[in-house]
């Protein structure tokens, strides 16, 4: 399975490859800071950014996401029993197939640590199926029994006692040595609110001792008025894995939990910037957040049982993926961490325990992989088709006559433009058929509610909650959205779509397209047309003169997307008595920079509009005050907007700060979303779609927001004929 940042693309759905190439010009451009005090032996990462590029969003990295040094786990397996070898289930089903999944690219490699490839994340799925799947923003085991719960007791919070010296996470999310100075979260404090500054307490040999002239030295004490920690406690996050009987590799080894230790202590050498993605198969977008330096310990309980161990003070919100995708120990064992990133058994045709085996590689064309009869589904009669073509030889034309023809049975969308009326029109003709789906991508209009001193021209406008939802109520965000995305998608009313397991909770307000609700909250805000000249003027509003006409700009990029949303946002708040000019477009290169030049990072606009990611943790981050962008930050953070309360960062804190699973982790992330969506910093306008094509008579594609890739089952794909 696979958290946020602005789009600038022209098309709505995200196009994968732009979005690593995104990512790659993003971390360059921002300086990656490390933590003090790195454990011996270890390489810091640098940050990364989640990109996403027209249906995207390039985000600005906060403290609280930077990557820390990797700490000295303890992960050694120490397995308590040994598996029975499974018989060798026997595939019934009679030869079919097979099926062409045609790709944007070829992948570099399709060693699990190697370089980031979206190609490699589609193939990894052949070979490996899961170890999790994240369906409609939750996650679920495919080769586990069940997924870690607070609740269910197979996940759980220890008290533990820490010293001075101890590695810990401290309040920002990084990984430090405790020593004096350090703040950190006592055991039972979810916020910053109840944090504490640690403070070593005095051993043998502290006697405060004057300098040559009699005085104290300075340093001391400063140190003397601040009262010793002489004990600390903190919560440390406990969770246990277990693996489901009988599974095996393809070539009928047992597959053990010893596997995934394995594949973790492999975790720990694969310093190739940037780290593929360990311990969060299929969150989207993938976590900025390694696990890795922030586990304690990774170890085998017995054969079927790993335990993952979290520092104290990291409760992980993604706790329940920490299950390191197993590697093949028998294999691999023997193989140095350099040498892993080029060998065939590693790169080329990785062993696994998925629906296929990967059997030929031809360099510029295709791979193939064959049904696995260890398979652990064979007696399902599945994989229903006995190969799986992989094709990377053409482009998104070339692959639409292909599809028609049969030659692809699967164009993924790493591989398409945007072009929907035409993919639309091939539905209608019964060419092809469009898998689409709302995606984990949300666009937005955001507000200048605090631009940086200097910029604030138009005066005081955006301030008062009231103008902002009167916009939201006077914008047809349906409309928009139907036009967009051909009535596919949704409009949600806050940071979170409207699948989310806590959107309906929520019990949001829906700001429906309503003009005379609109200005009816304008006039009660203090602006009213009274001159009938079609703009609202202020009377009665303290930081503006009487008679100010509502009139801003709105700033966008020079994609044709944002300029089509830019046009149909002027029609209609044209109709509750707002003018807006739409200012000359700015590149994407520069819109999207953290830096003083930039529109949105810097702080200098009225509206604007772009895209962020959303996925199974609610981002209620994007809005906190210590994101806003200022020089302090050097410009970057998501607050873009400047928004300000104390009672949703108090929330949102709270909520980031305690594991899923508690009370606190849902009471508290429900009221940042109430708090959203009362204070609108920002109006959501649609969900983004994601779009696969398929041939007609091929059934099983499944679509969903939180699943990275199309061939996440495809062990169900299967043709209406047969």
């Amino acid at each position: 399975m696979r958290t946020s940042r602005p789009t600038c693309n022209v098309k709505i759905m995200l196009s994968r490859r732009v979005l690593l190439l995104w990512g790659v010009v993003l971390v360059l451009l921002l300086a990656a800071c490390a933590d003090d005090d790195d454990p011996p032996g270890t390489t810091p990462a640098a940050p990364t950014q989640e990109v996403a590029e027209d249906g995207g969003s390039p985000s600005s990295p906060s403290a609280a996401t930077s990557t820390a040094p990797t700490a000295t786990p303890t992960a050694t397996p120490t397995p308590t029993d040994t598996p029975e070898p499974s018989p060798t289930p026997t595939a019934t089903r009679p030869p079919t197939g097979p099926v062409t999944v045609c790709l944007s690219e070829e992948p570099p490699s399709l060693y699990l640590y190697g370089p980031a490839s979206y190609a490699a994340d589609v193939i990894h799925e052949v070979v490996y199926d899961g170890p999790v799947d994240t369906r409609e923003y939750s996650v679920q085991p495919v080769i586990l029994e069940k997924i870690p719960s607070l609740a269910d007791g197979d996940a759980h919070l220890e008290t533990v006692s820490v010293q001075d010296g101890d590695w810990v996470v401290d309040t920002e999310g990084k990984v430090v040595r405790l020593r004096t100075g350090i703040n950190v979260r006592p055991a039972g404090c979810t916020s910053d609110a109840c944090a504490i500054t640690y403070v070593a307490p005095p051993t043998a040999g502290d006697d405060e001792a004057d300098d040559e002239d009699g005085q104290e030295d300075e340093e001391e004490e400063d140190a003397a008025v601040l009262t010793p920690t002489l004990s600390l406690e903190m919560d440390q996050l406990v969770a246990d894995f277990v693996l489901l009987p009988g599974i095996t590799w393809s070539d009928g080894t047992p597959l053990t939990a010893a596997d995934s230790v394995f594949s973790f202590q492999v975790a720990q050498e694969a310093q190739l910037p940037p780290r593929q993605r360990t311990g969060d198969q299929g969150v989207v977008p993938a976590r900025t957040i390694d696990p890795v330096p922030r586990t304690a310990s990774y170890t085998a309980v017995n054969s079927y049982t790993v335990r993952w161990v979290g520092l104290p003070g990291y409760l992980d919100p993604y706790y329940q993926s920490n299950f390191f995708s197993p590697l093949p120990e028998h294999q691999l064992g023997d193989y140095t961490p350099e040498e892993l990133l080029e060998a065939p058994d590693s790169a080329q045709r990785p062993l696994g325990w998925g629906p296929y085996i990967l059997v030929e590689w031809e360099p510029g064309q295709r791979i193939v992989a064959e049904r696995n009869p260890n398979y652990f589904r064979a007696d399902e009669q599945l994989p229903y088709f006995d190969r799986v073509i992989f094709r990377f030889d053409g482009d998104p034309e070339s692959y639409l006559q292909d599809l028609e023809s049969g030659e692809c049975d699967v164009v993924a969308r790493d591989a398409l433009d945007a072009d929907y009326q035409q993919y639309r029109d091939l539905e209608a003709e019964g060419a092809v058929r469009m898998h689409a789906v709302p995606g984990s991508v949300w666009e937005h209009l955001d507000f200048g509610i605090n631009p940086i001193p200097g910029y604030d021209w138009r005066g005081d406008f955006f301030e008062d909650p009231r103008v902002r939802q009167a916009v939201a109520h006077c914008i047809d965000r349906q409309r928009i959205a139907d036009e967009l995305t051909f009535g596919l998608s949704v409009v949600p009313d806050a940071y979170i779509p409207p699948a989310h397991p806590l959107y309906g909770a929520a019990e949001l307000t829906a700001y429906n397209y309503d003009p005379e609700a609109g200005i009816a909250l304008l006039n009660e805000a203090g602006w009213r047309d009274t001159n009938g000249d079609g703009v609202a003027e202020s009377y009665g509003i303290d930081s503006l003169q009487d008679g100010t006409t509502l009139i801003f700009n709105y700033t966008a990029t020079s994609s044709p997307l944002r300029q089509q949303i830019a046009e149909m946002v002027i029609a209609d708040l044209a109709e509750c008595n707002i003018r807006v000019n739409r200012t000359e477009p700015v590149a994407p290169q520069t819109f999207f920079t953290p830096g003083v030049n930039s529109p949105i990072f810097g702080r200098q606009f009225d509206v604007t509009s772009f895209a962020w990611f959303a996925d199974a943790l609610p981002p209620c981050h994007l809005y906190l005050s210590s994101e806003i962008p200022t020089l302090r930050t050097n410009w970057s953070g998501f607050n873009v907007s400047g928004y300000e309360s104390e009672a949703y960062d108090a929330a949102c804190q709270s909520a980031r700060g305690a594991a899923p699973g508690t009370d606190a982790y849902r009471d508290n992330h429900l009221e940042a979303l109430r708090i959203f969506n009362q204070e609108l910093p920002a109006v959501p306008l649609f969900m983004h779609l994601d779009v696969a094509l398929a041939r007609p008579e091929l059934e099983g594609l499944l679509l969903d927001a939180t699943e990275p890739v199309e061939t996440w089952n495809v062990e169900n794909f299967r043709r209406t004929e047969d």
